[in-house]
């Protein structure tokens, strides 16, 4: 398995390189009109390949429209995959690191968006918005800047 303290240095030289690129979209996404009904927004990230979807919500959780923030991930494959051809995906020590890895860099991605997101929009949108990874309950609150469990 490779090291993965070099996998995370990797990836926070990627999302540094990245930050000017989605500053610019946040900015141009923040300017546009909302569709009508819009009570909040959702930031989704996909950690398969890390790209992040803008989806506009209103009050009953149904999307509004979509679009991507970011259409191109963030990382190449090879950049974050942990696994060498040897390895032995069945050793739950193997998949224990990995697991730990994914959960390193999505906690990782949450954080450099906020960032992003703190430097070209801040307090300038007009509803609630929100980042989270894809599928997950747990979502950071970009205005009031602490996390938030959305389970039902």
């Amino acid at each position: 398995m490779k090291d993965i303290e070099q996998i995370l240095l990797a990836a926070e030289t990627a999302l540094t390189k990245a930050c000017p690129d989605l500053e610019r979209r946040l900015k141009r996404l923040a300017s546009k009109r909302l569709p009508k009904g819009t009570a909040f927004v959702d930031f989704e990230i996909f950690p398969d390949d890390y790209r992040i979807a803008f989806y506009p919500m209103d009050a009953d959780w149904t999307q509004l429209g979509f679009q991507y923030a970011r259409a191109k991930g963030l990382f190449s494959g090879r950049q974050v995959d942990p696994f060498d051809d040897e390895d032995d995906l069945d050793d739950p020590a193997v998949t224990e690191k990995a697991g730990s890895l994914e959960e390193r860099l999505n906690e990782m991605v949450v954080r450099w968006f906020y960032q992003c997101w703190k430097r070209s929009v801040g307090t300038d949108f007009t509803v609630p918005a929100y980042v989270c990874i894809h599928d997950s309950n747990l979502a950071f609150d970009l205005v009031e800047e602490e996390y938030i469990d959305r389970s039902l």
